[in-house]
């Protein structure tokens, strides 16, 4: 009974742990067609007055208003949903074409409203009810502090998602997803400067507006895709990276980082966010007025004036009078303010300092586990940004609300995009190999890696800790990345070990932590070593084991660690198979007659989904105890890692690929 307990309670774990997994998307599909909606409706608004001198010839005129006339309302809700399809559930332009020109009831093209195969003159549809509602990313920060960017109505529009239903295509995205370097900088602008070029020659020869639909679709997305946070700075294409990836593209996408560009009317630099947090998570700026970071009543003061603001606690909220949440804040509040006008590299007024304040009431929150706990950060800085809002205030910082930080630049330079696309629709090449040049401008040109996460409280993952992030010295978004964050992963598991003679025969609950980057730090210490190759790390592994309670009752009652050496992976480094070596102490607090070390080697199965890792290992181990003779055990453990980017390691990870 009390085994078959232990193993309901982990298979339970796991279910609920992979019941959260992500798919390794950018923006997600509402956020890719709103984006695209709106870049060809204001795209063919501001094509009709900057460029209204192409349009005084008779033909091109008629073919501007086939795409951007009566229509263009219907013309511009089947284009978002081409560009949120293009790459994530369809694979190729052919693969689209193809799709689009059935003429039939496709479940990609058709919903409850739109048939859009016959683009750019969509046909109205009645009675057809939607397959696959759209639902739109919630936050819970309290009203004020909800993000109300122009993209917001768009998104809302997009409540149905056109995609077919059933297991052959959630399977099918799913492996789209797992070797999508394509859509990872600087691949996915080198894929968009491809397509544009592709556009411009289907200007000059028999063309079909299927080619042109799905060829700006995919140029679109694979440009939205370049400036979600969690798609610059990782070689995607890396091996043994599956894991590390997903963890990487999640942490991220959710935790934000710094962008620049440098367009036509100068330099900017912006704080923005990823995945599902387009139109939920506003950029924050905290601007200190009067608050000393060594006067520690100050510190206070605003750490539980900015919690109250956060969450809506009103004033006579106890649980803030001494809680740990405002402890962490005030902790946070004062590492920032000390580097938070570090005179280091900067190209604005922006510094490179980020309280990040995760919400979650204690270690039995779900959102602990599996390191995805909602967050609010602010960017620490002394001169208020422009175009933003005040939300609060207080007697020593002021709080200030960028609705449009993240869509804001995604939002131009996708409908300069989109404006080169009508240029190269109506047969203007020379146009449109100049607006797709101002276009490439509003491109991401560099980003800032993150150098180190400093927080008070469980050190660890980016996702449960109130912390300072600090970000490095700007790199090159059109360069290969070649840093690769500390990462870590942690998880339980359930063992059962089966001994002769009954002996240390029992279950075990157990903690695990791997530490991916151990290895590399071993080879630091050796002499002349400069750089590790992650990419073999990948292939090893450290994981430390603690036993949490056994079936007999006791805690704490083992100790292990043991080595993973990869042996050979599956379809695209989801499924492995490794090889192990363990030593450890067992029956700690049994006394002599029982307390053993034992050693001994096996095999590990795992299954990498998102940024959770689902394994099962079998060892065949050697005991000895003091004074007895030695005996064998056969174990079988089943458990689940989940990884996050480490904060506490972050800045000893500049460790090359190559």
């Amino acid at each position: 009974m009390r085994l078959s307990r232990s193993w309901a309670m982990t298979l339970a774990v796991i279910a609920a742990c992979f019941a959260s997994t992500d798919q390794v998307y950018a923006f997600d599909y509402g956020e890719h067609a709103a984006i695209s909606r709106y870049a060809l409706v204001h795209g063919c608004e501001d094509f009709a007055s900057r460029e209204a001198r192409y349009l005084q010839d008779s033909a091109r005129k008629t073919r501007f208003e086939l795409l951007c006339g009566e229509t263009l309302d219907l013309a511009a809700t089947c284009f978002g949903h081409f560009a949120a399809i293009a790459g994530d559930h369809i694979e190729t332009v052919e693969e689209m074409v193809e799709e689009l020109s059935k003429k039939d009831d496709s479940e990609f093209f058709v919903s409850q409203l739109l048939d859009c195969h016959p683009f750019p003159s969509p046909a109205m549809l009645h009675g057809t009810r939607c397959k696959k509602p759209e639902k739109l990313a919630t936050s819970r920060l309290p009203g004020p502090l909800q993000g109300r960017p122009i993209l917001l109505a768009e998104v809302t529009k997009f409540d149905c998602r056109q995609t077919p239903a059933g297991l052959i295509h959630t399977l099918k995205s799913l492996g789209l997803a797992l070797h999508n370097k394509n859509h990872f900088s600087p691949d996915s602008k080198e894929q968009w400067r491809i397509l544009m070029n592709t556009l411009r020659a289907w200007s000059d020869r028999a063309r079909t507006d299927q080619e042109f639909a799905a060829l700006s679709a995919f140029a679109m997305h694979y440009l939205e895709d370049s400036f979600a946070a969690g798609h610059s700075g990782i070689d995607r294409g890396a091996r043994y990276e599956q894991d590390y990836g997903n963890a990487y593209h999640d942490d991220f996408n959710g935790t934000g980082r710094f962008f620049d560009r440098h367009t036509v009317d100068g330099d900017s630099t912006w704080y923005g966010y990823g995945d599902a947090h387009l139109v939920s998570a506003p950029t924050f700026y905290f601007v200190p007025t009067d608050l000393d970071a060594t006067n520690k009543e100050q510190v206070s003061e605003a750490a539980t004036q900015l919690w109250r603001t956060i969450t809506g606690a009103s004033p006579d909220d106890t649980y803030l009078k001494g809680g740990y949440k405002s402890k962490e804040i005030e902790g946070a509040i004062a590492l920032s303010l000390s580097g938070a006008y570090d005179s280091g590299p900067s190209k604005s007024a922006h510094t490179i300092a980020v309280l990040s304040i995760p919400f979650y009431d204690g270690i039995f929150q779900a959102c602990f586990y599996v390191d995805n706990c909602e967050k609010f950060e602010a960017v620490v800085t002394a001169v208020s940004p422009t175009g933003c809002s005040d939300v609060a205030q207080s007697s020593h910082f002021k709080l200030l609300k960028c609705d449009d930080e993240t869509s804001g630049p995604v939002r131009d330079a996708a409908k300069q995009t989109a404006m080169a696309m009508i240029a190269y629709w109506i047969g203007e090449r020379d146009l449109g190999d100049d607006l797709t040049k101002l276009a490439e401008g509003n491109f991401p040109a560099e980003y800032r890696t993150l150098m180190a996460g400093e927080a008070d409280g469980i050190r660890g993952g980016i996702n449960k800790n109130a912390a300072v992030l600090e970000f490095d010295d700007w790199e090159s978004a059109d360069a290969t990345p070649t840093r690769r964050q500390a990462s870590t992963e942690w998880g339980f598991s359930v063992a059962q070990s089966l001994a002769a003679a009954n002996r240390n025969s029992a279950s075990e609950l157990g903690w695990n932590i791997r530490s991916t980057d151990l290895l590399c730090g071993f080879k630091r210490l050796a002499p002349g070593a400069q750089t590790c190759d992650a990419n073999r790390v990948r292939e090893t592994g450290f994981v430390n084991r603690w036993s949490v309670v056994d079936s007999d009752g006791y805690f704490f009652d083992s100790l292990e660690m043991a080595y993973y050496f990869g042996m050979h992976r599956w379809g695209y480094d989801v499924v492995g198979l490794s090889a192990k070596l363990t030593a450890g102490v067992d029956e700690v607090w049994r006394g002599g007659s029982r307390r053993n070390v034992y050693g001994g080697g096996g095999l590990s199965l795992d299954l990498h989904l998102g940024k959770r890792v689902i394994y099962l290992d079998v060892d065949d181990q050697w005991h000895k105890v003091r004074h007895q003779n030695s005996f064998d055990s056969v174990r079988i453990m089943l458990g689940f890692r989940v990884m996050s980017i480490d904060l506490e390691r972050a800045r000893g990870s500049a460790d090359t690929h190559h």
